[in-house]
């Protein structure tokens, strides 16, 4: 997996009022989150990458957004540091 970027939850929430995992506990990403976090380009990237997200270890309200890396060609990994 390679880390795509870095995103303060903090800030996302107190511009949007959305936030990023469902309040039962399980762990999964809230789908409207990602659409007001990202634009339209940057998650047809991610899903084409099949992305993954995760609390930061030490810095709880930032999140870590992941790609397989696997089927990454030397384009799509220049495309990536473009868009983000």
């Amino acid at each position: 997996m390679k880390k795509v970027t870095e995103i303060n939850s903090v800030d996302i929430y107190a511009e949007t009022g959305v936030f990023p995992w469902y309040h039962s506990g399980d762990g999964k990403i809230n789908p409207e989150w990602v659409t007001v976090t990202f634009s339209a380009s940057q998650i047809d990237f991610l899903e084409k990458h099949s992305y993954t997200v995760r609390p930061h270890p030490r810095h709880n309200p930032t999140i870590e957004v992941f790609i397989n890396e696997q089927n990454c060609t030397a384009k799509d990994l220049t495309v990536m540091s473009l868009l983000f």
